[in-house]
């Protein structure tokens, strides 16, 4: 028998970023230069490696991971989150959205079959689903520490427990015990169409950080990588 122990193979991937007064641009901007767009998974494991001087611990950032609202066939109003490609990571649907719903786009209209397919793709890996009366009933800006990690956004926001437990520590080392954030309100269930909205990593100190309401004609700042994201590889991003 072997004792040889198998180390993960990490790989580092240089991250550019793609920045853009219409967040519909910067992702044009990337699909024309051949970049592959990381979720915000991704973004959020970039920060937890990088010191407090660090670029991305001084900007803000939008991911193409999604909070889509929406009723299910039984009626319950939920929030997807989902880290994966989907209606508004496509450039072309994010500008034809944002034309359509003016003046006021601030969420998206999401196609019934975008919703439902999301909602069969709930892992809580890369997609989560939350019902949205226990997200109402959460709803405060500003949160400690303790009671951020137990938000019903948190960890669908950032991808899995374990990732949240590590952003919660890097904060708390850099900016102390409080944080904000902010997500999706009533005003998404007005109509039984789903909507939805591009997730935003804010500054972590004074402003939002973790926004699951951001409006999809601001302006947006993505990372991209040449090379697509691997399986069964433990890949950074700098």
């Amino acid at each position: 028998m072997s004792d040889k122990i198998l180390v993960p193979r990490k790989e580092f991937l240089k991250g550019e970023e793609f920045y853009e007064t219409r967040m519909c641009d910067a992702l044009e901007s990337m699909r024309l230069e051949g970049y592959q767009q990381i979720f915000m998974p991704q973004l959020v494991d970039t920060k937890i490696e990088a010191p407090k001087d660090a670029r991305i611990w001084q900007k803000e950032y939008v991911s193409p991971s999604v909070a889509v609202t929406g009723r299910t066939k039984r009626g319950n109003p939920v929030v997807i989150y989902a880290h994966v490609p989907n209606h508004l990571s496509n450039p072309v649907n994010l500008m034809e959205a944002i034309n359509r719903e003016k003046p006021d786009p601030s969420c998206a209209t999401i196609p019934m079959d975008e919703f439902y397919r999301l909602l069969e793709l709930e892992d809580d890996k890369d997609v989560f689903v939350v019902d949205f009366k226990k997200l109402k009933k959460s709803f405060v800006s500003v949160l400690s520490l303790d009671e951020f990690i137990d938000n019903p956004q948190t960890i669908p926001f950032l991808g899995g427990e374990a990732r949240a437990e590590a952003y919660m520590k890097k904060h708390k080392e850099f900016f102390g015990d409080e944080i904000r954030i902010s997500h999706v309100t009533d005003y998404e269930f007005i109509e039984d169409q789903p909507s939805g909205r591009l997730l935003y990593l804010g500054l972590s100190s004074p402003g939002i950080t973790l926004c699951g309401n951001y409006a999809i004609n601001f302006p947006g700042r993505f990372i991209g990588v040449k090379k697509q994201l691997s399986e069964g590889i433990e890949q950074r991003i700098k």
